[in-house]
């Protein structure tokens, strides 16, 4: 019946399946998806090895990925490619549930409700060529992933969280714009086997441009962080196993709005401002403070959003819902 429905919609291009070794082994096709229709229903009939590609549009959905080995390929990062916005209604899934409306979420296949542990990791998936804006949590967000690709998207105006990897290992963020997120622009969290690269990307006007918390294993360089509260930023929260083995190198980190005082928790290597160990605010005509003079981390955090909103307002006609108040990492 799925079948006949998925058919019916125009989203199926038949692939072939054979039957080796008394199993049945599937080859990749391709799950064309037009505005209007959709994704989700593409995703859920996606198997192993299948791209769901996007034509260029607008849709108003949010997609979960549980499935190994599913590439999503949109048709272009920006307003006249693929663009995922907020639907009227709230998902069902037990992404939303847990973390909030998101564009993109790819979920393990198997998580213990009570502690959030990763039983099971979804592999290997690939989300490509979309711009996710609006999202009142994040805009593509990964938790128990171990091989995700996130390559050529933009971020836009998302309310936590641009692009995300949690609890998971082997990432790869990739020619990736982030702008205007309220959380960080990239993350990279919660994952002593990180074993993660964020390379040749944009982070502009987002709380943390890139955020790398209680993770190891991790390389971050030839990206671009500007305007941003803090651009570049290693935490270690004082969990079991820390951050380190993180390489930040060749990044322009352009000026940024503010800098977090390190009596918060700051443990890493930084580039693209002066002094840093003696101050904690460079912007022209503001007084430079020794960081044990810093406002608090929530007050500092809200009065660089509010400036940061004020430098890059938000577009009236994307939806907001769900604002909670940042929250520390």
């Amino acid at each position: 019946a799925m079948v006949a429905k998925i058919c019916a919609l125009g989203l199926w291009s038949p692939g072939n399946a054979s039957v080796q070794g008394g199993q049945r082994v599937y080859h990749a096709k391709a799950i064309v998806v037009s505005p209007g229709q959709s994704i989700q229903a593409a995703v859920n009939h996606a198997q192993p090895g299948d791209t769901v590609l996007l034509k260029p549009g607008v849709y108003h959905q949010s997609v979960q990925i549980r499935t190994d080995g599913i590439t999503l390929r949109g048709s272009g990062n920006s307003r006249q490619g693929t663009v995922l916005e907020p639907g009227a209604g709230k998902p069902h899934t037990l992404c939303t549930s847990a973390f909030g409306v998101t564009g993109v979420c790819i979920l393990a296949k198997k998580v213990n409700p009570k502690s959030g542990a990763v039983l099971r990791a979804v592999r290997n998936d690939t989300i490509t060529g979309m711009y996710v804006t609006g999202f009142p949590a994040n805009g593509v967000f990964g938790y128990g992933t171990d091989g995700l690709t996130v390559t050529n998207v933009s971020a836009v105006n998302d309310g936590d969280y641009g692009i995300s990897r949690f609890v998971s290992t082997r990432t790869l963020f990739a020619d990736d714009t982030a702008v205007g997120n309220d959380e960080a622009g990239f993350y990279v969290g919660d994952s002593p086997h990180a074993d993660t690269v964020v390379r040749d990307n944009v982070a502009v006007g987002n709380q943390f441009g890139i955020f790398v918390r209680h993770a190891r294993h991790v390389i971050v360089f030839h990206n671009l962080a500007t305007k941003n509260c803090e651009g570049i930023l290693v935490l270690d929260d004082g969990q079991k196993g820390g951050a380190g083995n993180v390489a930040i190198l060749r990044n322009a980190a352009g000026r940024q709005q503010q800098i977090l005082p390190e009596d918060q928790g700051h443990a890493g290597q930084r580039e693209g401002w002066r002094d840093s160990a003696a101050r904690c605010d460079e912007q022209p005509g503001r007084a430079q403070c020794r960081f044990r003079q810093c406002r608090p981390a929530v007050q500092l955090r809200r009065d660089c959003r509010a400036e940061r909103h004020q430098a890059h307002p938000r577009q009236q006609s994307q939806p907001r819902h769900d604002r909670r108040e940042p929250r520390l990492p």
